[in-house]
């Protein structure tokens, strides 16, 4: 099972007011290749927050499944994710394979659907507090287990 085990802030200012209203989460499609879904609902009360906060996401990814760097990079432009370098054996089988911590970054500056956010909701631009509905999806995979 994938699992959120930390989520973060990271701001320039220590002023920043950032609030975290929603955060649900859903796996797509069925077999091997999978989809994690994160709907995440938050709330910025100066809009100078938008182009100097973020939220990091740490997932602890146990041995029986994987995230296909090189899918995550070639596919998903702008995705930040780490480690990113590190080789993965996507053959190996979940009963020799060791779980890893898999991190990404949400910029609250992308301010539209791309690469990796599939849906994007705000209520007045103009207007503060600002509260936003975003979607993120990006890939995993299961190991193949033993027979």
């Amino acid at each position: 099972m994938v699992k959120l085990i930390l989520l973060a802030i990271t701001a320039t200012l220590a002023a920043a007011e950032l609030y975290l209203d929603k955060l649900d989460r859903r796996i797509l499609k069925e077999g091997l290749h999978r989809i994690l879904q994160t709907d995440v609902t938050f709330t910025v009360t100066k809009n100078f927050d938008f182009d100097h906060c973020n939220y990091i996401f740490r997932e602890t990814i146990t041995q029986d499944m994987y995230i296909y760097y090189e899918e995550v990079t070639r596919d998903m432009p702008g995705f930040e994710t780490w480690p990113h370098h590190e080789k993965m054996d996507i053959e190996i089988p979940a009963s020799i394979a060791k779980p890893f911590t898999f991190v990404w970054k949400l910029p609250l500056k992308e301010r539209a659907v791309n690469s990796y956010i599939k849906k994007y909701e705000s209520t007045d631009m103009t207007v503060e507090p600002q509260t936003v509905s975003l979607t993120v999806e990006f890939p995993f995979h299961f190991r193949y287990q033993p027979v």
